[in-house]
């Protein structure tokens, strides 16, 4: 059976809101049945690449990004240190 659980990176989000295409990764999750999980530290990673000039041009609401990301995936939190486990 397939994984179906991922931590998108920040650039990926941002690129699904850059491109107007939030609404095709929200269809993407829901036929795949993906779980998608976001820490704090990825929010940190949001706010940082959505305050550069140059992604500031595209004038999406940044809470509109946050909205997304709370409800289109599950929240933890990181564990110090961070020890790598193999996946079943």
């Amino acid at each position: 059976m397939r994984v179906k659980k991922y931590v998108p990176d920040a650039n990926i989000w941002l690129s699904y809101f850059i491109t107007q295409r939030e609404h095709h990764l929200a269809a993407i999750i829901l036929e795949n049945e993906l779980t998608l999980f976001y820490c704090d530290e990825l929010v940190d990673e949001l706010k940082r690449g959505w305050s550069y000039k140059h992604t500031q041009k595209y004038n999406i609401d940044s809470n509109k990004i946050f909205r997304f990301v709370q409800i289109a995936a599950v929240h933890f939190s990181l564990t110090y240190p961070i020890i790598w486990k193999p996946v079943d």
